[in-house]
């Protein structure tokens, strides 16, 4: 099975040494995480569906476990439209 590669990772925060920069740094992923679902709904979309297409086309896992195949895919449908 391939790797499928996530689009557009943000990079970690360093540690953070006091409650003032605590308070920034949340305040900072609040306002990014905003805005990151308006701007990478069609990457997101785009992993979903292809994730998806990956796993309804692999047989062995079909085989194994068709009823998980088929909850997941519908997952990944769901959240990419709402995101």
């Amino acid at each position: 099975m391939a790797v499928i590669p996530f689009p557009d990772r943000h990079s970690p925060a360093a540690p953070v040494r006091n409650v003032r920069e605590l308070s920034n740094v949340i305040h900072a992923n609040e306002d990014r995480g905003r805005t990151a679902c308006v701007e990478n709904n069609d990457a997101v979309r785009r992993f979903a569906l292809s994730v998806a297409t990956k796993l309804l086309s692999d047989r062995e896992l079909n085989q194994a476990a068709p009823f998980m195949i088929d909850r997941i895919v519908r997952l990944l449908m769901t959240e990419s439209k709402n995101s």
